[in-house]
């Protein structure tokens, strides 16, 4: 803290006023703690901030090739599920086309049956008819018609004979 005392007197018929400072009084020890002037301080500006620019401009620069690295490996992951879903359209297109024609078809089985009165015949009604592997390769005659045909023959052999 400066003190400043101020006296006013006369000095050769005029009026002089002075001004005068007091400072405390500076010892060693009060200088050694006084913080030195920047021209004191010239290997922080030429070592030390030069060396934190550095360090923030590298530091951005490693930051911005993994946010580019990140960025591409989610839009691989985007376009993998983007193919993802498209399947499941497909997939989904598949079934509906599936389920209208199951509908359809109980439609047909729901109208035959309301409708047309047509019923499954139950397992005693069933008749079922094997052929051999060589009679479905050549055409023939039903089974009912060749069974009529030789019934027909006989009786005719029949009145031939008498």
């Amino acid at each position: 803290m400066q003190l400043i005392q101020s006296s006013i007197g006369l000095y050769n018929g005029t009026t002089v006023a002075a001004v005068t400072e007091s400072r405390p009084m500076v010892t060693k020890e009060s200088r050694n703690r006084r913080l030195p002037n920047w021209e004191d301080r010239s290997w922080v500006v030429r070592w030390l901030l030069p060396a934190l620019l550095i360090a923030g401009i590298v530091g951005s620069a490693l930051k911005l090739v993994y946010q580019v690295q990140e960025t591409r490996q989610v839009y691989v992951q985007l376009q993998k599920l983007q193919k993802y879903r498209n399947q499941l359209d497909v997939e989904w297109g598949r079934l509906l086309i599936e389920q209208q024609a199951f509908g359809a078809i109980s439609q047909i089985s729901s109208h035959a049956v309301l409708n047309l009165h047509m019923y499954s015949p139950a397992a005693h009604q069933v008749i079922r008819l094997d052929q051999p592997a060589s009679a479905l390769l050549a055409p023939s005659a039903p089974p009912e018609v060749s069974k009529q045909s030789s019934q027909s023959k006989q009786p005719s052999a029949s009145r031939e004979s008498t």
